[in-house]
């Protein structure tokens, strides 16, 4: 455990790590608690991958996951054909720019390789320079939510 940084798994049954992470993805992204609630309440499943939490000194800090269904395939169905996605990646804000975003992602990637995918996609409009700086490769650019989006894949 590096300076107090556990990473930890979350399973179907945690309903008190789902809330948290359901309540920081209302607040971040108006996504609504019952929605993230049900995509977390059967984990793998078809959508899920796997979803992972970041605790600093035993208080939860940030939240990311691998996932097969994003929403920006329901606008831009092009990327249909890539998956998984690094999706979701939050970091609480007073625990912002201090470099958990960056931790939780290598180890979003150690995961994703040790279950055998070659390669990840993502996509962005607000940590772009965080994931170029991480070998991500932005190779298309749409717009998503009234923004100009990268849409990045890197090999692992």
């Amino acid at each position: 455990m590096e300076d107090g940084i556990l990473f930890h798994k979350i399973r179907s049954n945690e309903n008190n790590f789902i809330e948290l992470i359901a309540e920081w993805y209302l607040n971040e992204w108006d996504i609504p608690i019952e929605q993230t609630s049900k995509r977390l309440a059967n984990i793998p499943n078809d959508d899920v991958i796997f979803q992972l939490l970041l605790l600093k000194n035993n208080e939860p800090v940030a939240t990311g996951g691998l996932y097969n269904k994003i929403n920006l395939l329901k606008v831009h169905p092009k990327f249909l054909k890539f998956k998984p996605w690094v999706a979701l990646l939050y970091t609480t804000p007073q625990n912002r720019n201090r470099g958990f975003a960056e931790k939780l992602l290598f180890k979003i990637e150690d995961i994703a390789n040790e279950l055998g995918f070659k390669e990840l996609y993502l996509h962005s409009f607000t940590a772009e320079r965080l994931y170029l700086k991480n070998k991500w490769i932005a190779f298309d650019r749409v717009e998503y939510k009234e923004h100009i989006t990268a849409v990045m894949k890197k090999e692992i």
